[in-house]
C-alpha cells in the first residue's frame, strides 16, 4: 500500500495568509526599495524547498518553477542577468541546496565570491531570493551576514503542510552583530 502524498495544489492553498505575505514581501521590494534574501532552515524532509516555491509563488505571479528554482550558482548568475535584462521588479529566485552552491568551508573559491559580490550589489533589481539549507552555518559566512529574513519550517506531522515562522532580521551596524 502506499502512502497518499500531497499534491502541489493541495499544498498552494495550505499556507493561511497568502494576502499578508504577498502586501508584506511586495511592499518592502516595491514601496522601501529593498531586496530581501531569505534563509530557509529545517530539518532534512520538512518542506524547506516546497515552502520557499510556496511563497516565491505566492509574491511573484510571475514565478517560473523551471527557471526560478535554481541549484548552481550559473544557473543563478544566469537567472538574475535575466531579471536585469526584463527589467521587471519584485522577482523571486529560490537557490535550493544553498549549502552546497555556497558552502562556507568554501569561503574563497571564486564561486562564493562571485556570488557573495552579486548578493551585495544587486539591491537595484528588488528581488527575493530564498536561501534554501537544513542550517545556515552551512552557507558562506558573507552571504548569511547580508540575510534580512529567516523562515524556520516545522512539519508537525506527517503529511500535513509544514508550519513556518518568518523572522526578520535586526542588525547592529557599528559590531555587526545580528
Amino acid at each position: 500500500m502506499t502512502k497518499p502524498s500531497l499534491r502541489w495544489d493541495e499544498y498552494r492553498n495550505a499556507i493561511e495568509g497568502e494576502e499578508i505575505i504577498r502586501r508584506y514581501f511586495r511592499t518592502k521590494m516595491l514601496q522601501w526599495h529593498k531586496n530581501i534574501l531569505a534563509g530557509v532552515v529545517g530539518y532534512t524532509g520538512e518542506g524547506k524547498s516546497l515552502t520557499a516555491i510556496k511563497l516565491a509563488s505566492i509574491i511573484d505571479e510571475s514565478f517560473d518553477l523551471s527557471k526560478n528554482v535554481v541549484y548552481t550558482a550559473g544557473q543563478f548568475l544566469e537567472i538574475v542577468d535575466e531579471i536585469e535584462q526584463e527589467g521587471k521588479k519584485g522577482r523571486c529566485i529560490v537557490l535550493d541546496e544553498a549549502g552546497v552552491t555556497i558552502p562556507s568551508r568554501l569561503r574563497y573559491q571564486f564561486t562564493n565570491l562571485s556570488i557573495s559580490f552579486l548578493l551585495q550589489t544587486y539591491r537595484y533589481l528588488y528581488t527575493t531570493t530564498f536561501l534554501v539549507t537544513p542550517d545556515l552555518s552551512f552557507v558562506d559566512p558573507q552571504a548569511r551576514r547580508l540575510l534580512t529574513h529567516l523562515i524556520i519550517v516545522k512539519k508537525w506531522k506527517k503529511l500535513m503542510p509544514p508550519f513556518i515562522r518568518i523572522f526578520e532580521f535586526q542588525k547592529n551596524f557599528l559590531t555587526g552583530d545580528i
